[in-house]
């Protein structure tokens, strides 16, 4: 009968005895049993995760999607512009806890879920003076492209040849910075002339 004894925090080695030999035969195993038995629950707690992953995220063959979206057409109101985009998700498999994951030009952005099933909203804002009027092309990553969007950014890779799950494109007209001439200038101006043209008339009544 062999006995196996793992001592914790302490550098003592166990050993197992084997009953039966023709001579006594201990092989100091303390050790080994102990990151044995580590690297057992290390694994088994990675499969539990791997589990969870994917339960909780589905996989959406050919979505259709019905999208919309906002930017900031008013400079003078807003600090910075904002980008909103909203979108309708339904899979021809059914799917409904799809995992999403946007990227513009480069840059990835969390996409978060709505209280109805299917909805989606990605936002992200910038400087106006980055705002470039244009369209922007939003890139919807599922889970596993987007892992493999990650490990190529991460190499260095191309990521052109990554196709996205569907792509929405949104028009930014540009955002609105208020009149070339301030309003304060402006009355200042109406207000300069209103004087000289009173004062021309009254010279031209007293002449």
């Amino acid at each position: 009968i062999a006995h196996a004894f793992c001592q914790a925090g302490r550098d003592e080695l166990a050993f197992t005895t084997c009953v039966g030999c023709t001579g006594p035969f201990t092989v100091a195993v303390g050790k080994v049993y102990c990151y044995r038995i580590f690297e057992i629950i290390f694994m088994m707690w990675w499969l539990l995760l791997l589990c969870v992953a994917a339960c909780t995220a589905e996989t959406c063959t050919k979505p259709t999607i019905v999208p919309s979206y906002y930017t900031t057409s008013d400079a003078v109101i807003a600090s910075e512009t904002v980008f909103i985009v909203e979108i309708s998700l339904t899979c021809e498999n059914g799917a409904q806890n799809v995992a999403l994951y946007a990227d513009v030009n480069g840059k990835q952005f969390p996409v978060t879920r709505g209280q109805d099933v299917g909805r989606y909203q990605v936002s992200w804002s910038m400087e106006h003076k980055n705002a470039r009027s244009g369209t922007y092309e939003v890139k919807f990553f599922d889970e596993e492209s987007y892992s493999i969007l990650r490990k190529a950014q991460r190499n260095n890779e191309d990521v052109s040849t990554i196709s996205p799950l569907f792509t929405v494109a949104v028009d930014h007209r540009g955002a609105w910075n208020g009149p070339w001439v301030s309003t304060e200038v402006l009355a200042a101006a109406i207000g300069t002339l209103v004087y000289y043209l009173a004062f021309t008339t009254k010279g031209n009544i007293q002449a």
